[in-house]
């Protein structure tokens, strides 16, 4: 029995090592996923304009979610390291619920992604089409990424019939091996692209991990609670109990008047009438309060003998099932 119970407590302890390091790994994950989207907010900032629908909702969406499982995962950390059982069931419910808020967030991303590059294509020939007035914008978006026209400058040549000197890697000629041949369209897609491809690689190892760290919570849990159960039992079954004495105080037992006719019958059982004994119960065994009287009521109503006696003085059986008084 000892050896089993030492099996189960290196099995315990096993399993909280790897579900903290589990946790710790998820914070860590979840932190480099926050700044790097941050990161990726900054650098296309002055490009929102073009990417709105890339990195405005669902750039908070992220934070905020990134930020939650951080959140999740130190609740995590706190409960497992201290053996906190409520606190470890809380966590895998809302690690649960973040799971499936993800995976449901992951396929409405996946679905509007054919939207998000049409938003983008349609800002894109907005712009161009009026470069009078977006010039400043479209030269700046240009020479960022190295890019020229919404497809490439043949689209230039059919707006204006010339090509902007935005277009040119060359400081000095903007000649046709200077232009930059990619159009801004598929450069701004292709980066997008990359980012949410990261985005979706770095969710399915979060998933992972979170499954994992779900299972492992439901295991602890259950050797929680069954080493809740074997602590109360060995301590029930271990209890020391104070061994019975007479208690010289306690009342005569006055049995109560029979009808005549039994009286022959129970002649010697009147003779051999003595005070019975009460005994002294555990200290750990509180009587009953039934009077609902305080202690100080108590006190002034037990007998002079007993006021310093911190004994519980119990009455016989029979009195026990209507008492009237119990002293402590």
């Amino acid at each position: 029995m000892t050896s089993t119970k030492k099996t189960s407590n290196k099995v315990k302890i096993y399993l909280k090592i790897i579900h903290i390091v589990l946790d710790a790994l998820l914070i860590l994950i979840a932190v480099l996923a926050f700044l790097t989207t941050i990161r990726v907010k900054i650098l296309f900032f002055v490009h929102e304009e073009y990417l709105d629908y890339y990195l405005d909702k669902p750039v908070i969406v992220l934070c905020f979610g990134f930020v939650s499982l951080v959140l999740i995962g130190w609740l995590g950390v706190i409960s497992v390291s201290q053996n906190y059982l409520n606190g470890i069931i809380t966590f895998s419910v809302l690690l649960f619920g973040e799971f499936l808020l993800v995976i449901t967030l992951a396929g409405v991303g996946a679905t509007t992604i054919n939207f998000a590059a049409a938003a983008t294509y349609k800002a894109l020939e907005e712009h161009m089409s009026n470069y009078t007035y977006n010039a400043a914008s479209v030269n700046l978006l240009q020479s960022d990424l190295s890019c020229c026209g919404i497809n490439g400058s043949d689209d230039w040549i059919t707006l204006l019939g010339s090509i902007p000197g935005s277009c040119c890697n060359s400081n000095s000629t903007c000649e046709a091996t200077h232009v930059n041949f990619p159009g801004c369209y598929t450069t701004l897609t292709s980066l997008m692209n990359n980012f949410i491809w990261l985005l979706f690689t770095v969710l399915i190892v979060l998933g992972i991990i979170k499954i994992t760290i779900m299972a492992l919570s439901y295991i602890l849990i259950r050797k929680l609670q069954n080493s809740d159960k074997d602590a109360t039992t060995d301590l029930t079954n271990n209890r020391t109990e104070i061994p019975r004495v007479q208690n010289p105080l306690a009342r005569i037992h006055k049995p109560e008047e029979e009808p005549k006719e039994n009286a022959k019958n129970n002649s010697i059982a009147r003779n051999d009438q003595s005070p019975r004994n009460t005994y002294v119960r555990h200290s750990t065994q509180r009587p009953i309060m039934l009077n609902y009287r305080s202690r100080h009521e108590n006190y002034l109503n037990a007998p002079a003998q007993l006021r310093f006696d911190r004994r519980y003085i119990l009455q016989h059986s029979k009195a026990l099932e209507h008492p009237r008084k119990i002293y402590v």
